[in-house]
């Protein structure tokens, strides 16, 4: 650290200092860290804005563009999938895309895999506007962040990473049986008594809902469901659930109890 480094204040320091000296029973050191990420956080917002206007567009509308852009070919999301990966509610989705739609930047139509559930999706024109600004906004942050070596942006991204994944957990995407459509509870369900039928419910882990469009809701899988099997090994907890999900390759098979019957349920993952 150079003699600079160690001498540079900035408004924080001084809210700090008076504190201190105002009050030094209260714990201001989160308050150092707190305050410097809302003033940090007006400082960014103002310039992505600024360039974001260039092309037309505003910080939410650019990050449902990327969202979409990067899911790759044929560049659409369900809403489920639209709302995950934003971490925004239906309905603050459903406005971004009332806007994009007036640009003539997205278009809505079926899911081909469940007529029931829509899609939106990149058009050519949303494609080109994304292309066009992207290169400008990475530039943008660049500059934003000119003051942190290469090493300093990599460790503070880690801790930031750090902090977020606390508030607001990992990824949706990386829960297994999220990523193909199923809602599971927090528990099991308990065996079931050594006096039922021979048909007797199986012990398993229930099925809350199934996301509309999902894998999972293509092949069949209805909440109520109880699943019992995942590629032929009993399923007991939620947790070993989620395990075999994951280590599987292309597809899981599922073996589920709904009502007086098994059905056996083959759904494709990625």
């Amino acid at each position: 650290m150079t003699r600079h480094e160690r001498t540079q204040r900035d408004l924080i320091d001084d809210a700090l200092d008076a504190w201190s000296r105002e009050r030094p029973d209260l714990k201001t050191q989160p308050a150092a860290v707190v305050m410097r990420i809302n003033r940090l956080a007006a400082h960014f917002q103002a310039e992505l804005d600024a360039v974001f206007a260039d092309f037309g567009l505003s910080n939410p509308s650019f990050e449902l563009l990327a969202t979409l852009r990067r899911a790759g070919q044929p560049y659409w999301l369900c809403q489920r999938q639209r709302a995950d990966s934003l971490r925004l509610t239906a309905g603050t989705v459903s406005l971004r895309v009332k806007y994009l739609l007036r640009q003539g930047l997205v278009r809505v139509e079926a899911d081909p895999t469940d007529g029931r559930v829509s899609v939106v999706g990149l058009t050519l024109r949303g494609q080109q506007r994304f292309d066009d600004a992207a290169p400008a906004h990475l530039a943008n942050e660049d500059d934003l962040l000119r003051a942190l070596s290469t090493e300093e942006q990599a460790a503070l991204a880690k801790l930031l990473r750090k902090l977020l994944v606390s508030l607001e957990g990992a990824p949706v995407s990386q829960t297994p049986t999220r990523a193909v459509g199923l809602r599971i509870g927090a528990r099991s369900r308990p065996p079931p008594p050594i006096t039922a039928q021979a048909h007797r419910p199986l012990a398993g882990v229930p099925v809350d809902n199934v996301d509309p469009g999902s894998s999972a809701a293509a092949a069949g899988v209805r909440p109520g469901d109880v699943i019992v099997a995942v590629n032929n090994t009993p399923v007991k907890s939620v947790e070993q659930l989620k395990e075999l999900v994951a280590k599987s390759g292309k597809a899981v098979a599922l073996l589920v109890q709904r009502e007086d019957a098994r059905v056996f349920i083959p759904v494709p993952l990625g």
